[in-house]
């Protein structure tokens, strides 16, 4: 896909029912473009856990969105909060595929984000916290 080109690239195989609705969609790999390696001097097992708490994080935040969904006080506020959970699901996915990758188990996304028990997510508390009112919720994205 060019960058160069954003419309080019998302009407790209179009015509073979391959072309892309969204950017940044049909890639098979999450880390396509991002340097895997680890870093000299950096713990592979403390960047693992960092990523996966930093994607637990991310998850837990784009599910609380959602829940503003129908209910925002305006149309447009309601579809910034969609795209705001949409971009934190992107990073989710980018987050787990790169723990998978660290900690060389090579597991995936869907393996982090559905196939744990609760008590193994490690986001911070005030991602997971009730929704609360609009101005909590706001305030919760800035933190």
């Amino acid at each position: 896909m060019s960058d160069e080109h954003l419309s080019a690239s998302l009407a790209a195989g179009a015509e073979d029912g391959e072309g892309r609705w969204a950017f940044g969609t049909g890639f098979e790999d999450p880390l396509h473009g991002v340097d895997t390696t680890v870093p000299d001097g950096v713990d592979a097992g403390a960047l693992a856990a960092l990523c996966l708490a930093l994607g637990d994080d991310a998850l837990v935040g784009a599910q609380r969105l959602a829940q503003w969904t129908t209910d925002a006080p305006e149309l447009e506020i309601e579809l910034a909060l969609a795209n705001i959970g949409l971009d934190l699901l992107g990073q989710a996915r980018l987050l787990y595929a790169r723990t998978g990758q660290v900690d060389g188990t090579g597991r995936g996304e869907d393996d982090y984000a559905y196939w744990r028990d609760a008590d193994a997510f490690r986001n911070v508390r005030l991602a997971e916290l009730p929704r609360g009112d609009f101005a909590f919720s706001m305030a919760r994205l800035l933190a």
